[in-house]
């Protein structure tokens, strides 16, 4: 009988097969030239192989050693997933304006190497079969119009519009054949061979826009609402836990309004007598608290960088040698506004990687980008995937790549801004001011996320009538979150289109303060022992994050 760590390797080279996308993304080579079968048929034979390997896992003797376990335990857990992802018919209805297919035909490109010539030919063949991906991807979007399981109408224009981007003639993909052109040592027929390909993915990502448009869109759901039953499935999906949903919108409620005292205290001492939305304005307004150019804005949030890890390795912190650096990159316009992480290859040759979307601007506030570059830097999300690549002896293939879950994730990334913050890394009033910012927004999405799917009644003093509308939640962002009002807009449309995901940031951030807090009252309690064995957990869910940190101590 195999152990579970030869099942996961080759349970996850088998999910690469499959899913050649996530492999690129995870840092996983061998994949880069593919998309694999984005068709209903291949949705099918991804669910019968995790099915047999739940089963496989199933009939393993019993163990002892504790690694073992959690790996059974992830796997069970992450085939499970997978095959209720699809079981649900959830895979024919994946539209939405951040995490669905659609912006994985840009956003592969971000992370994929493109350094020798045999990557630029992975670059290529991937291009030139992105119709044949887009065209399984359409079917499975016919298959659940025809059984009425579609998406918002809200998410389709939001796609609609992205997808306009990516076929106009300010594509993200032209700017792979620029890039090409600026690498006059690779031969000139692979480059043409690039422009045909990005003619035709152009035309491919036109064509299913036009589907959408023409096709989909008049059968597409009004209500943005996915109800409680749903719902309640897709959060346990990203906590990997069952919770008391009214009862998580009350504490939510709750974090609004002790968040938004703190911040009122806060804007005073940036301004003397100044109102919030006063001293917000200022802060997005003066040139002095703002970086000039995207250039600058990237150099801003590298040393931030580079002092937190140099300041933070070995005393709060074990820190890997192999990411004792990350990159700050911008990412090609049309996607949703914000900032995200890709982690470094599975052999460290591409690097940890922190993505901003800026839109269109070229002055940046950065009173609230502070707390943003710990999030999804150090000791946020590259600190926290950094840790697990490097855990080979201890943690699965699977858990070390594919495996990931929202909860504990966006929970530790979150905690790290809260703990930079306690170490007094937001040295200005502004940055505390900004963190706040975060942190409102993130119990923002909590009341908002549950609320709008459940049509759960709000307070009349924040909502007006106590009723929940997209505009309401806009106004809510802009008004206790200080976003802009197009970033308030995406944000919400992101809620609506991704139902249970948004709770996660400050759930999985609660079950690590209070895990931490239990852990404080023993008289042994060493910080960054607790660090490490939150980290060495790898992505587990939130109930299994539990069970690891009491049976550490």
């Amino acid at each position: 009988m195999t152990d579970v760590f030869e099942l996961a390797e080759r349970l996850t080279l088998d999910c690469c097969s499959l899913r050649p996308t996530e492999a690129t993304v995870w840092g996983v080579v061998g994949f880069d030239d593919r998309w694999g079968d984005w068709s209903p048929e291949g949705w099918d034979e991804l669910a019968d192989l995790l099915r047999a390997a739940r089963r496989d896992v199933a009939d393993m003797p019993p163990t002892d050693d504790r690694w073992e376990a959690a790996g059974r335990r992830v796997v069970t857990e992450y085939a499970g997933a997978w095959v209720d992802h699809v079981e649900q018919e959830e895979h024919l209805r994946d539209l939405n304006n951040i995490h669905s297919p659609p912006q994985t035909l840009t956003a592969v490109f971000e992370v994929q190497p493109r350094e020798s010539q045999t990557d630029w030919e992975a670059v290529v063949a991937r291009l030139e079969t992105l119709p044949q991906a887009v065209a399984g991807y359409r079917a499975c979007l016919e298959a659940g119009r025809t059984v009425g399981k579609v998406a918002a109408v809200r998410q389709v224009d939001a796609v609609i519009a992205q997808l306009a981007v990516n076929a106009s003639d300010d594509s993200p993909f032209l700017l792979l054949a620029e890039e090409y052109r600026g690498r006059p040592i690779l031969p000139i027929v692979l480059g043409e061979r690039l422009d045909r390909a990005i003619t035709g993915a152009r035309a491919a990502t036109a064509a299913l826009a036009e589907y959408l448009r023409t096709e989909y869109r008049p059968h597409a759901a009004e209500d943005d609402a996915v109800g409680e039953d749903r719902y309640a499935r897709l959060a346990d999906r990203y906590l990997g836990d069952s919770v008391d949903l009214r009862e998580t919108y009350e504490w939510g409620w709750e974090e609004v309004r002790s968040m938004w005292q703190a911040a009122v205290s806060v804007a005073g001492q940036v301004v003397s007598g100044a109102s919030v939305a006063e001293v917000v304005e200022l802060l997005k307004t003066d040139p002095a608290r703002a970086a000039g150019s995207q250039d600058e804005f990237v150099e801003f949030v590298a040393e931030l960088q580079h002092t937190a890890l140099g300041e933070l390795a070995g005393v709060h912190f074990d820190v890997p040698p192999q990411i004792a650096s990350v990159d700050v990159r911008i990412t090609p316009p049309g996607g949703a506004l914000g900032a995200h992480y890709h982690g470094p290859s599975e052999d460290f040759s591409r690097p940890g990687s922190i993505w901003y979307s800026l839109g269109d601007r070229t002055t940046i506030p950065l009173f609230a980008e502070v707390t943003t570059a710990y999030h999804e830097g150090f000791p946020g999300h590259h600190l926290q995937t950094g840790i697990q690549m490097t855990l080979a002896e201890r943690l699965t293939r699977l858990q070390r790549t594919l495996a990931w879950r929202s909860g504990y994730g966006e929970g530790w990334a979150l905690y790290a801004e809260r703990f930079m913050h306690e170490q007094g890394y937001l040295d200005r009033s502004e940055y505390v001011l900004g963190y706040l910012a975060a942190q409102l927004m993130r119990a923002c999405r909590v009341v908002i996320d549950i609320g709008m799917h459940l049509g759960l009644p709000a307070p009349p003093d924040i909502v007006d009538g106590g009723i929940w509308s997209y505009e309401a939640a806009c106004q809510m962002l802009e008004a206790y979150a200080l976003l802009e009002p197009e970033y308030a807009e995406s944000e919400v449309t992101r809620y609506l289109g991704w139902p249970g995901q948004a709770i996660s940031y400050k759930m999985g951030e609660k079950t690590i303060l209070e895990l931490r807090a239990e852990q404080a009252s023993r008289p042994s309690f060493d910080v960054v022992e607790f660090h490490r064995t939150v980290l060495e957990a790898g992505p587990v869910g939130l109930e299994h994050l539990r069970s690891i940190v009491r049976a550490s101590a």
